[in-house]
C-alpha cells in the first residue's frame, strides 16, 4: 500500500512538471483573465506584477510549462523573484486561522488591490485558491477582493476536530439595467 501511494504522489508530481502533460494543458490557459469589469486570478496580481509586465508573465510560464525556454525568465525562478507569481502569491489573504491582522495591514493590502484594479480598469479581484476563515466565499476591502474558497479550509479544519457540512456556494454577478454589476453569493444546502 505504502509503495502504490508513493508511485501515486511521484505521477501526481510528475504530471505537474514542465514539461508533463498537465503542464502542457496548463500552458494554453491563461493565468489570468478579464470577464466584464472582474479580474480573475488563481493566487491574486500585485502592483509588482503589473510593473514585470502581465505579456512577460504569461509569456514566460507558458515557454516554462511548456518545456521550451530551459534559460527562462527571472519570473519562474521562485528564488530569484521578489515576489511569488499570480498563482502562488498568497499576499491577498487576510486571515489565516488564529493570525488577525492589524488595521494598517488591512489598509495596505486593500490600497495594492486598488492600485491593480485603477490600472487594470476592473471593479474587482477573484481569487481563488484561498484557504478562507469561514471556509466561504468572503468578501474584501469593499468587494474589490472577492476570494473564493476550494473546500480546503474544511479539510484543515478537520484537524482540529471541527467539521461542519458547508453549503455550496456560487458566485454570481448581475449586471444591471445601468451596466453596473453586483457580485452576491448562492447557496445550495449539502444533502447527504
Amino acid at each position: 500500500m505504502k509503495d502504490r501511494l508513493l508511485e501515486l504522489i511521484k505521477f501526481r508530481a510528475e504530471s505537474f512538471s514542465r514539461g508533463y502533460e498537465i503542464a502542457h494543458s496548463l500552458a494554453q490557459r491563461h493565468p489570468f483573465v478579464i470577464v466584464g469589469d472582474s479580474l480573475f486570478v488563481h493566487g491574486g496580481l500585485l502592483p509588482e506584477h503589473i510593473e514585470y509586465g502581465l505579456e512577460q508573465i504569461e509569456t514566460e510560464s507558458r515557454e516554462w510549462m511548456m518545456d521550451r525556454n530551459k534559460t527562462h525568465g527571472d519570473f519562474m525562478d521562485l528564488d530569484a523573484m521578489p515576489v511569488y507569481p499570480p498563482w502562488w502569491t498568497r499576499d491577498l489573504v487576510f486571515r489565516h486561522q488564529d493570525r488577525i491582522e492589524s488595521e494598517a495591514e488591512e489598509v495596505a493590502r486593500c490600497s495594492k488591490i486598488a492600485r491593480v484594479l485603477s490600472k487594470l480598469r476592473v471593479r474587482r479581484m477573484i481569487i481563488g485558491h484561498s484557504i478562507t476563515d469561514s471556509a466561504q466565499i468572503e468578501f474584501n476591502c469593499d468587494q474589490k477582493l472577492i476570494r473564493i474558497d476550494v473546500a480546503l479550509s474544511g479539510a484543515l479544519w478537520q484537524d482540529t476536530g471541527y467539521v461542519r457540512p458547508l453549503p455550496y456556494q456560487i458566485l454570481k454577478i448581475e449586471t444591471g439595467a445601468d451596466g453596473s454589476t453586483t457580485p452576491s453569493v448562492v447557496e445550495y444546502p449539502v444533502t447527504p
